[in-house]
């Protein structure tokens, strides 16, 4: 699990009522670890002397100035929230979260070890359950894949409010499609493990030989930015727009044209995307090529859900599970799918399913090695 997924909105008050999430020590760090992924300066994103830190946003909307007002690297991924809520400025969201699977047709290899790290949350008269999503009130909520065999006296680090219990915790068990059972101790949690990689927003183009620089200071404005950024998604073969920031970012409300790169992509006539796009915005730009459009990879994406809950997908050993994300990673060029387990050969059936290297598959579940 990934603290960013988890949305700062649903930091709210217990649902009976009573102190709110935000005003415990739990929510103070719950928010501490939200922000952290957020803000630069709070996960050592310092420039090395003579180094420029990159930061990515990806923009889904002309409305940069929000963005810079916040003063933070957010990030819009293609995809929608939990429910079908629109996306908001996280690094990820959640997306087409399957619902628990009762029986399962999953391919299973026999007495094979999985590790899970991340949340574990056991409810009275519910049972511990492993969640992918969490939704953070007092006590926390969400609805996973069943575990048997957990003894909280073994997990110390264990936090309780009233009739939940729950922690970040390491378990080895094996997995029937249905159910992990532990076969060794807990254990405190480390990084995550089988997650997809955090987008990388550095620009493809070369740097210039001065540098990324101002090339139009008349073009160089908010306006400007924003009607490139119309153009770009006016254009049939558009593929994605995001930003590089260089150094620092930009200062509360303002507009700093000289301190960040407009990355543009399209499936085809770069050169006179480029012409076009120089004309209407001086700022540093960077005009690169991809094989899908972002309608392509919106349409692959709103696919994906159903697919992956498919007998067909359980078979070639994908489970989906409860709060299995879905989005597209428009500077990869890719739709990414983190389900709670792949059992078998799943990446290999997806790329039949939608071509080669169209659709990354992760597992929450990794195998242990010499099981």
């Amino acid at each position: 699990m990934k603290d960013h997924r988890r949305h700062l909105e649903s930091l709210n008050p217990e649902p009976s009522g009573g102190v709110g999430w935000s005003e415990t020590d739990a929510g103070r760090r719950a928010r501490a670890r939200v922000e952290a992924r957020l803000d630069p300066t709070a996960v050592g994103l310092r420039a090395a002397p003579g180094s420029r830190v990159r930061v990515g946003w990806l923009i889904a909307a002309p409305a940069l100035v929000v963005l810079l007002a916040v003063g933070l690297p957010l990030l819009l991924l293609g995809g929608s929230g939990p429910g079908g809520a629109p996306s908001v400025p996280l690094a990820t969201t959640e997306a087409g979260s399957a619902a628990a699977a009762t029986t399962s047709t999953l391919a299973v290899p026999p007495g094979r070890e999985y590790q899970y790290v991340g949340m574990v949350l056991d409810k009275e008269g519910v049972g511990p359950q492993l969640c992918l999503f969490v939704e953070e009130s007092l006590p926390p909520q969400c609805g996973g894949t069943p575990v048997v065999g957990l003894d909280w006296a073994e997990v110390p680090w264990a936090e309780t409010a009233g009739d939940t219990t729950w922690a970040e915790a390491s378990l080895v068990g094996t997995f029937d499609g249905a159910t992990f059972t532990l076969t060794q101790s807990p254990a405190p949690a480390g990084d995550g493990q089988g997650s997809a990689p955090e987008p990388d927003f550095t620009s493809p183009c070369p740097v210039p030989s001065g540098g990324w620089v101002v090339t139009d200071p008349a073009l160089a404005t908010q306006e400007a930015f924003d009607a490139a950024q119309a153009y770009a998604a006016s254009q049939p073969g558009h593929a994605g727009l995001w930003i590089d920031q260089l150094g620092e970012v930009a200062g509360e409300g303002g507009f700093d044209p000289a301190g960040f790169v407009l990355n543009v992509t399209f499936t085809g006539e770069l050169a006179a995307h480029e012409t076009a796009l120089r004309a209407i915005y001086g700022g540093p730009l960077c005009v690169s090529g991809a094989e899908r459009s972002a309608a392509e990879l919106e349409a692959i994406l709103g696919e994906i859900p159903a697919v992956l809950t498919t007998p067909e997908a359980e078979a070639a050993g994908i489970y989906a599970g409860t709060g299995a994300g879905y989005y597209t990673d428009i500077s990869r060029d890719v739709v990414v799918a983190e389900v709670f387990a792949v059992t078998g050969d799943g990446q290999a059936w997806v790329d039949a399913r939608f071509g080669p290297g169209v659709v990354e598959l992760y597992s929450v579940l990794t195998p242990v090695i010499g099981s």
